[in-house]
């Protein structure tokens, strides 16, 4: 979470990483068992996965620095297969999916699971993934069983029933992202389409539609005002933004083939920083950029290849 170290699953082991200077730390050391979804938690003070090592999937925690035991938790539904670790925004719980089409959290202090929903459809495929809404009060996520895929609210204390927020759904749905006020949620669909809801009164508004059905980057400013996105305009994947009352703005202009994506706002909302295939046009060198523009697209600040920052590191 402070942008200091990163922590990734490889060949069943779990594996910290620095960003800048440093040693890669192994945290498991685990031959023969598979550890896998490593989730930082909110505040930075642990690292949750999965792990086979009993024989059946438990969600150890354990100390970002890899010192000391880890903590075991045994998980809902057991036996089962497990995915999509979500940390709620005070660290206090961990959302996650089974292979039972259940959506659960666990209680990390004492270890209890509760029950969200059950989806009756189909395979998991992003519905029932849990997305936490950042005032920590409440899980979003999708589920069909309407016979169509809508966004539903459970309220974090796992009290109460779901309710449902959109009507009439007529594609799959993809990602809810909360606004960073916890008022609205952004989502895609498989027609490449891009909407906002409020999930207040769910009305639901269409922001835009990618022409190669892929709109699956996107993220909120920090005032909850703008989403950014990625989008084909005129042969290339260009950056964009959207006010919440419809006002689009284009922030790229790049030749056709060029590919913007997968966009990022600093916490303090001045900066956006994408990847960009932008470099292949004009090198030989086959590899991609990493580009920072201001918020409202007017200045290019800075640029680095990837590969510079995984030399920097070795």
């Amino acid at each position: 979470p402070t942008g200091v170290r990163a922590v990734f699953e490889a060949r069943g082991e779990i594996i910290s990483a620095p960003a800048d200077k440093g040693d890669a730390r192994n945290l498991t050391n685990t031959p023969n068992v598979m550890e896998r979804d490593p989730a930082w938690s909110t505040d930075g003070k642990w690292i949750a996965y999965f792990s086979d090592e009993s024989g059946e999937y438990m969600l150890p925690l354990r100390e970002q620095n890899g010192m000391g035991e880890a903590k075991k938790l045994t998980l809902g539904s057991a036996p089962g297969f497990y995915t999509n670790p979500d940390w709620s925004p005070d660290s206090k719980k961990l959302a996650y999916n089974d292979n039972h089409m259940n959506l659960w959290f666990v209680d990390i202090e004492k270890g209890t699971n509760t029950k969200v929903d059950t989806n009756p459809y189909g395979t998991l495929d992003d519905v029932l993934a849990p997305s936490w809404s950042p005032d920590g009060k409440w899980i979003a996520y999708f589920a069909d069983a309407t016979g169509e895929y809508e966004l539903y609210l459970h309220p974090s204390d796992g009290k109460g029933r779901p309710r449902q927020v959109t009507q009439g759904g007529a594609a799959f749905r993809y990602s809810p992202l909360w606004s960073p006020n916890s008022k609205l949620v952004a989502f895609s669909d498989k027609t490449g389409s891009l909407y906002i809801t409020d999930v207040n009164d769910g009305k639901v508004t269409f922001v835009d539609k990618d022409e190669w059905s892929n709109m699956s980057s996107y993220t909120w400013s920090a005032d909850s005002r703008w989403v950014y996105y990625s989008a084909q305009v005129d042969g290339a994947v260009e950056l964009m933004r959207v006010s919440l009352d419809g006002d689009a703005q284009r922030l790229t202009h790049s030749e056709p083939g060029v590919l913007s994506y997968h966009c990022r706002v600093s916490a303090d909302g001045r900066f956006i920083i994408y990847g960009s295939t932008r470099c292949l046009l004009s090198t030989s060198d086959a590899s991609h950029e990493l580009l920072c523009v201001d918020s409202r697209g007017s200045r290019h600040l800075k640029k680095q290849k990837p590969t510079a920052l995984l030399n920097r590191q070795s």
